[in-house]
């Protein structure tokens, strides 16, 4: 996450930004496990802040967790490309996440049924 201090008057210390989200970590496990709790307690992911677009506090940043994919095919499978209604099925995920992570994945589905095309071509010669 990112923490951001406003200095004071007082206060030398200019505005910090803590940036420990790296990918694969125990924080990633612990949003995976607030990820189930919210998804149980039908939480949804909002932002309040009006002045500059920031992630809101209750998603995360970084690799997907197989309960998120999960939850996204759900969505996809429900909502098609309607990305903000797929939104409300992964409140740890912004709408801007999940289409990323769509076009991704679409790339990939891709690229597989191309490999799979191009083993069974091979085969038939």
């Amino acid at each position: 996450g990112t923490e951001i201090v406003h200095p004071t008057k007082d206060d030398t210390n200019p505005i910090t930004l803590d940036h420990s989200h790296s990918r694969g970590n125990a924080k990633n496990e612990a949003s995976s496990l607030a990820f189930q709790r919210s998804q149980d307690q039908g939480e949804t992911a909002t932002s309040t802040c009006k002045k500059y677009k920031k992630r809101p506090a209750n998603t995360i940043s970084g690799r997907w967790t197989p309960s998120e994919h999960e939850a996204f095919l759900r969505g996809l499978k429900m909502y098609g490309r309607e990305w903000k209604k797929v939104a409300t099925c992964i409140p740890t995920r912004t709408s801007a996440q999940i289409r990323s992570h769509a076009q991704k994945y679409f790339v990939k589905v891709t690229r597989e049924q191309q490999q799979l095309l191009a083993m069974a071509e091979q085969q038939r010669r």
